[in-house]
Parts: C-alpha cells; structure tokens; sequence
C-alpha cells in the first residue's frame, strides 16, 4: 500500500483529555505529573480566512512569558488573523508574526496578552534512540489529548532536513505540538506522518526554534506575502521595515532588525551605521562609537559614520574632535550641510566665531541649492538611482529622510 506524507491538519474543535501511557512504571509514575505541569503551556490554534470565517485549527505551545508561541506555518497558512485558546479557556488575538523558517514549517508568533504565563523550556539536545516521549495537542479538535512513545529514529529530510520519528501516536489537528522528553523539554514540533504506515510521525527538532531571529513583526496577512521569499527577498522586507521603525523613530525595535539584518550581512558598512544610529538614538554611545567605528573599517570614506562620530563627541563636550571628524566627512562629502552645521557649532564652542559663520553661510548656501533643486523638480533622476541601489547605497536614503538635523536643533537650544 501506498504511503503517503501528510501535515497534521485539523477538523473541528472540542474539549476532551485522554491519556494513553505506555512506557515503563516508572514513566508511568512520573508522566502525570509533568502533564499536570505542561498542559497550561499549551494552546489551541484557530485560523480565519479573510472574511472572518473559520479557516483550520491547530497546536501550538508557549515558549517564555511574553506570550510567543511556537507551531507549524502550514498550520498559519492563507491565515488573515488568528486566536488561541489556553487550557484555563482564556481566548487571545495573535498580534505579529516574530520569526519562520518556511523551510522547516516553524513558525513564531506574538499575542496580545498579559506576560508571565506559564512556557515550557526547549533543548537542543539531539535525543538517544529509544528514550521515551509523549506529545500534549489537539488533534481532530480533540483539546489537550497526550499520547506517550519513543524516539524511534533521528533521520534527514529531503524536505525539512534533520526529523526527529516517533511512535507517540499524533493525527490531524496535531500540527505544532510540542514533543517532549520525560524531563518535560521540548526536543521537537510535531509537523508530519505517514498515513498508511505503521505509526510513522515526525517532529523537527528545536534547534530550528533555536536559530529564530524574532525581529519581524508582520501582521498574518503581510505575512501571507512574504513568508515563501528567499533570503535575498526577506533581507529587503526587513530593511524596509526597519527603515519603518526609524521613522517613528522606535528605535529598540529597529535596532533588533538591523541586528538581524547585520548577522546575514556582517561587512555591509551602511547597517554598521544604521546600529550606530540606532544605537545614538537611545543613548548607547559606545554602543553607537563601536559601530561608527566598524564602519569606517568596512569603508574608509563613508562621510556618514565619520559625522555620526563627530555627533558623539559633540555629545562629550569634545569640540576638536568634533571638527576633525567633521572634516573628514567633508573631504569625502562637501556637499553635506549637516556637517557645516555641526561644525560651526563646534567653532563656536571653541571661539573660532569667524570659521563658524563661514560654515554656516556654506550650510544655508547647500540647503538653499537642494530647496531649489526640489522646487524645479532636477532631483528627480537622482532620486530614482538612488531607489535603484538601495540595497548598495542604504543609509543614504534614510539619511536624505532622516536628516540630523534634529541633532542639530537640539545643540541650538
């Protein structure tokens, strides 16, 4: 006969708990326990498309007390908006999705609820064959049903990669359940069986949940789009709402994408800068200096990271620093009235009244040019180069959008 591969899809929902044990007595001893432990870690998933019906439920499992939850992306697919159920039968909305590896079928999402619930602990520790596991989920609707087995095989997917098998009994509606060790940690997700074989069921082991970058924060249905992009795609996504948080200046939560951007792209001198920004903004300096710094190491001549510098120092009350890197911004950009700006402050701090107003007429000279050139429309060329390297030449962009100019005000007063 045929065997055929599966997702663990579900059907209606209920509520019911039934134990299956089947390991050793001591197991059997100790099983109760952790199941009266766990249950509260676990959720029921409910999908809706995007009228508002009902679309697919599912599993899913708390992983720390700020409320995210782990579980399959098949089990999120063609979702529009989504809630859980608790196992005390509290109800909440799934916020953003923070992190997927589409790949593997994993999937975390964010909920709109108190902190301090109740998670359970996940390792990375590949199990022996033979050690005993059971699984807490809701399959065919079935909420909170445990059955109990053993690891059977550790093997590789062609799909998924490293599978973790199992003979813990799991059925549609399972999707996302955590498989657990007799320690009561999470080795695995349960994503796939083979219907027509014999107990065939397999979990993707932890180390996926492990190697989330939780820095998206897509609603489900920006999601939707994204969620099959290669790496390429899904680094220009995040660059994009990074540049998001920047202009509302949320800057924690632009510094936690930029940080994952940098980890897939560690020699790009303009996200160097963009953590340097980010890092100013809230008062990290030397945070923001290291970055500065790695910057010019990347790129000698990169005019922006020698004036976000030369703002740190100003910071510092250290004004011959100030002009210096400013002078080196000006050498690689002396178009940039930002820097004249900041420097005749700096002049002036220093009673070089003279070299201030000469800066300062330079600066309004730039700024009446660029005023100028918006007002005839001949920047737009200039514009659509710019929009065409963006991936190249970021962090010039968001610097025309996001002049220091606000630096510059709050030195004035």
């Amino acid at each position: 006969m045929k065997s055929i591969r599966m997702s663990l899809r579900p059907t209606c929902i209920t509520i019911l708990i039934f134990v299956v044990c089947s390991l050793s007595s001591v197991a059997q001893d100790k099983l109760p326990k952790l199941i009266k432990k766990i249950q509260p870690s676990i959720v029921s998933i409910i999908t809706y498309d995007k009228k508002g019906e009902p679309l697919a439920s599912g599993s899913g499992f708390f992983i720390n007390s700020s409320g995210n939850i782990i579980t399959n992306c098949h089990v999120m697919e063609d979702a529009w908006s989504a809630e859980i159920k608790t196992f005390e039968g509290n109800s909440y909305k799934v916020d953003k999705v923070l992190a997927h590896n589409y790949n593997s079928d994993i999937v975390m999402l964010s909920l709109k609820m108190p902190d301090n619930n109740k998670f359970i602990k996940i390792t990375t520790d590949v199990p022996e064959i033979g050690s005993g596991v059971f699984v807490i989920g809701n399959p065919r609707g079935l909420d909170q049903t445990v059955s109990d087995g053993i690891v059977s095989a550790v093997r590789v997917d062609p799909d998924y990669g490293k599978v973790i098998q199992i003979t813990a009994p799991i059925s549609p509606g399972s999707s996302g359940s955590p498989v657990m060790n007799m320690k009561g940690e999470v080795i695995g997700v349960a994503t796939y069986q083979f219907i027509n074989g014999q107990n065939l069921n397999f979990a993707i082991p932890c180390q996926v949940i492990q190697d989330l970058k939780p820095v998206q924060r897509f609603d489900l249905a920006k999601w939707q789009e994204i969620k099959e992009y290669n790496s390429d795609e899904m680094l220009a996504v995040l660059l994009e709402e990074g540049e998001k948080y920047l202009i509302d200046q949320k800057y924690s939560d632009a510094l936690s994408v930029f940080m994952a951007v940098d980890d897939q792209l560690p020699d790009m001198p303009e996200v160097s800068y963009l953590l340097g920004y980010c890092y100013q903004n809230m008062n990290k300096y030397d945070e923001a200096f290291d970055s500065y710094k790695y910057a010019l190491k990347l790129n000698e001549k990169y005019e922006y990271a020698y004036y976000g510098m030369a703002e740190l120092y100003f910071t510092k009350k250290k004004y011959k620093k100030v002009v210096a890197y400013c002078d080196k911004s000006l050498y690689y950009n002396d178009e940039y009235a930002d820097a004249f700006i900041l420097r005749a402050n700096a002049k002036e701090k220093l009673g070089d009244k003279d070299g201030a107003n000469q800066d300062n007429i330079k600066a309004n000279n730039i700024n009446a040019k660029i005023r100028l050139l918006n007002a005839v429309k001949l920047k737009k060329s200039k514009v659509i180069n710019l929009e065409k390297n963006y991936s190249i030449r970021l962090g010039l962009k968001l610097k025309m959008m996001l002049t220091k100019s606000k630096f510059i005000n709050s030195i004035k007063k």
